[in-house]
């Protein structure tokens, strides 16, 4: 909000308390292609492009909370390299536990097949300081070295 100070000095008054005040986006400094066949895998994105209150942990993969709130996530997962993909789906794990399916969950039941797939899920989360976000994936294929490509991304912010 605007705000004067009555002899004509304009400043912008703090608004939302400290929401937008911690902030990440990372990605991959190279194609990871580590995945296993049909068992969920986690994303380490090791690559900061801005963490502004240095609470993502490159090593691990892990957004760590450093207040209470409502934060929003995203993630654009891009996987290529096998033969054959059957599903492939993305998750947010909190604290180790998956907080379910965050995008479209693909199945081909009828044999057709697919050997690229690119998602983009978001999810609201409300959390508790020292609580940890990472993203997971899913793909099922028949052979061939699946990888997530170095184009995927994870990024968050407070909300509230």
């Amino acid at each position: 909000a605007l705000t004067t100070n009555g002899s004509g000095t304009l400043s912008f008054a703090t608004v939302g308390g400290d929401a937008g005040t911690e902030a990440f986006s990372v990605k991959l400094t190279g194609n990871d292609n580590n995945i296993t066949d049909a068992s969920w895998y986690k994303i380490t994105f090791n690559n900061e492009v801005f963490d502004t209150g240095s609470n993502f942990n490159t090593s691990n993969g892990r957004y760590t909370v450093p207040s209470a709130g409502k934060y929003f996530f995203g993630t654009a997962v891009y996987v290529w390299g096998g033969n054959n993909f059957n599903n492939c789906a993305t998750r947010l794990y909190k604290n180790g536990s998956s907080q379910g399916d965050t995008g479209n969950y693909f199945t081909y039941s009828d044999g057709n097949h697919f050997s690229e797939w690119y998602q983009e899920a978001s999810q609201i989360l409300d959390l508790a300081q020292n609580d940890y976000i990472e993203v997971y994936q899913r793909v099922d294929f028949a052979s061939g070295t699946a990888q997530v490509d170095a184009v995927s991304r994870f990024f968050g912010f407070k909300l509230a």
